[in-house]
């Protein structure tokens, strides 16, 4: 069995998610969740789960997001608390679309260099 993160590209996690997630497959796209909520495309990312659940067995995916992302200065989205929100808005939907899976949220702290596990699904 194969798990899946989604994480974003940016090089400074790659650390901590290879430590942290070591036998995942893992998909970096620039500003993880928010690269396919920004293009209105969360088909592909679904798309990519359901190829991982046939295919590799998996059963949990691990949303990454962390502070000090460039894709959301891009955008113009600043508000510290906007990945959160992201990773709410992408839980529930893959919960939706995959309620058999386990949907874990995690912030990375680019300063601190803290990964923590937050609740994003009541």
């Amino acid at each position: 069995m194969t798990n899946v993160v989604l994480r974003c590209a940016d090089q400074r996690l790659n650390n901590i998610v290879h430590k942290k997630f070591t036998n995942d497959l893992t998909l970096a796209e620039l500003g993880g969740v928010k690269w396919y909520m920004a293009r209105d495309n969360m088909e592909e990312l679904f798309e990519q789960v359901e190829f991982a659940v046939d295919h590799k067995g998996t059963k949990e995916v691990s949303l990454v997001a962390h502070s000090d992302c460039a894709l959301y200065k891009e955008l113009g989205e600043d508000d510290p608390k906007q990945p959160a929100i992201d990773l709410h808005e992408a839980a529930t939907q893959l919960n939706e679309r995959f309620p058999a899976l386990t949907i874990l949220c995690y912030r990375y702290d680019i300063e601190t260099h803290k990964l923590e596990k937050i609740d994003v699904i009541s």
